[in-house]
């Protein structure tokens, strides 16, 4: 059996600090509810104005410091043995290895991570261990790099640190809320000494939780080696950065429109971009070379943790290690219980299942529509062309756009950006008006496309406006123009307003009013 950490001391720390704030907390508040009785009896009057905000003060930072009881809510659908057999088979051998029970409850995340706590009662008092785990970090990791991740979580049950965990919570929670009440009031006087206390907590508890991190690594890479355990710590750094973006870019605004297209699939398309891998492997690089942990952080920076997990002996990778997600049955099942769970805890209807092709229309059309109607509202009644004259003229710019967009916007420079935008988002609109097809890839720039044998008057087009690779149902080669492209070469000054119509009017769709649009959406 590994060496277990010494739990004494942190929860000697733990007790220390808590009992500390409780007495600072309650001193305060008790001479603050007491002050007006003293002003009676020591100075036979009473000065009710500082008699009343003494006594509210008390009471506010009495009502602050309770602890609260942890009524806890299901992340995710739960996962269960009977229909997750190969999952459970993984987590009761990490259980025995580690000398540890089970969780009592497992959840599925739609999160790029892994986690466990002790969650329900009051201060870790009558709580029970669960466990998440995020089933897009089962898509990217391997057998043995996830078992690493659940091995340095059951690291966190083995050092005791998930039941000294609900301590430090409650506590900073209580500080956090005296903080923040007594801000709130007007009180600046009473809530500084709870925030240099904060600063002090904070420093001490997150030094303690880095520390925690660094022993729970050590028993992963002790179970399931080094190698196996850095690799998984650098696939997550990544693909944690692709996931949020992914997410935010991709995913929220579908079900914001009611609509939920494959998760995972999507994911693989969106980290295989060329610009999102270019984007993930150089911030993976600096972490690697400059990272440096700050004393507010929780975990300690990645390439600490890496330096130390290698310093530990271990089991070597074995030769066949195929991907993690074969754990999982159904996935796409579980996906739509997870993402159907998380429509229900927002109180909104289950989302409709969608393909990524069908998004175009049912999530990127509207949502382009939507932001021309909120920023540039008034460009209604005008024609593709007209909007680019006005928007290139400084005086008539603030004519087109929404007056609560202008106050926003001060800068000419980031006007005339902001307005090239616009222009951009219309003019895909117009493209598609003009019977050209929007594509979408995942993680990528739209596009359009329209079949040769349906081009303007058979005009010849250059290579470096269409992708011959490009071709439509029928065999023949499809014309494909990037007209966010131009809006670029626009922003980075390498065309005028005037030779941005020009790509419209050759086109034709300069003539496209948003009117138009409008109606045919």
């Amino acid at each position: 059996m590994h060496e277990k950490p010494s739990f004494a001391g942190r929860i000697v720390l733990a007790l220390l600090l808590m009992v500390i704030f409780y007495c600072l907390a309650l001193a305060l508040a008790g001479t603050l509810i007491f002050l007006p009785i003293g002003m009676a009896m020591f100075a036979n009057r009473i000065h009710l104005k500082l008699a009343i905000l003494s006594f509210i003060g008390g009471c506010m930072i009495l009502w602050s410091v309770l602890p609260r009881w942890d009524r806890f809510v299901a992340p995710g659908p739960q996962l269960t043995e009977k229909d997750q057999p190969e999952l459970f088979r993984q987590l009761q051998s990490l259980a025995q290895s580690t000398d540890q029970a089970m969780p009592a409850e497992v959840y599925a995340l739609p999160e790029m991570n892994a986690w466990v706590a002790n969650r329900g009662g009051i201060m870790g008092l009558g709580s029970r261990r669960i466990m998440g785990i995020g089933i897009p970090l089962m898509q990217v990791l391997s057998t043995q790099q996830l078992r690493g991740v659940l091995a340095h979580e059951f690291g966190h049950y083995y050092g005791g640190d998930t039941k000294l965990g609900p301590w430090l919570f409650v506590t900073r929670s209580a500080i956090i809320r005296t903080v923040v009440n007594l801000a709130s009031s007007g009180s600046s006087i009473l809530y500084l000494p709870f925030e240099w206390y904060l600063k002090l907590f904070l420093r001490l508890t997150q030094k303690v939780s880095r520390q925690q991190e660094f022993t729970a690594d050590a028993l992963a890479a002790k179970i399931v080696g080094p190698q196996a355990i850095g690799e998984a710590l650098k696939v997550v750094h990544s693909k944690a950065m692709a996931f949020d973006g992914y997410w935010q870019s991709e995913y929220s605004p579908a079900l914001e429109c009611g609509y939920r297209p494959p998760m995972a699939k999507g994911f693989r398309e969106y980290s295989d971009a060329p610009k999102i891998k270019e984007a993930v492997s150089e911030a993976l690089k600096q972490a690697m070379e400059n990272s440096k942990s700050d004393v507010y952080d929780s975990h300690p920076a990645l390439k600490e943790r890496l330096d130390a997990i290698q310093l530990v002996p271990g089991p070597r990778l074995t030769a066949n290690d195929p991907p993690a997600i074969d754990w999982i049955r159904d996935v796409d099942g579980l996906e739509k219980q997870m993402i159907d769970h998380m429509a229900k805890s927002l109180g909104v209807r289950a989302p409709e299942p969608i393909s990524w092709a069908e998004s175009v229309q049912h999530v990127l059309v509207p949502n382009y529509l939507k932001t021309i109607q909120e920023y540039g509202g008034k460009l209604n009644d005008l024609t593709l062309e007209q909007a680019v004259r006005k928007l290139g003229d400084p005086l008539k710019y603030a004519e087109l756009l929404n007056s609560n967009v202008l106050p926003h916007i001060t800068d000419n420079d980031a006007r005339r950006v902001f307005g090239a935008r616009v222009v951009g988002t219309l003019a895909i609109l117009a493209f598609q008006q003009r019977g050209w097809t929007i594509h979408n890839p995942i993680g990528q720039v739209p596009y359009v496309t329209k079949p040769s044998q349906e081009d303007n008057n058979d005009q010849e087009y250059n290579d470096e406006e269409y992708n011959d690779e490009e071709y439509n149902g029928n065999g023949g080669q499809a014309q494909r123009l990037e007209p966010f492209e131009w809006i670029e070469e626009f922003i980075e000054r390498k065309c005028t307003w005037a030779e941005l119509l020009e790509h419209y009017q050759t086109y034709s769709v300069d003539s496209v009013a948003l009117s138009e649009i409008l109606k045919s959406n």
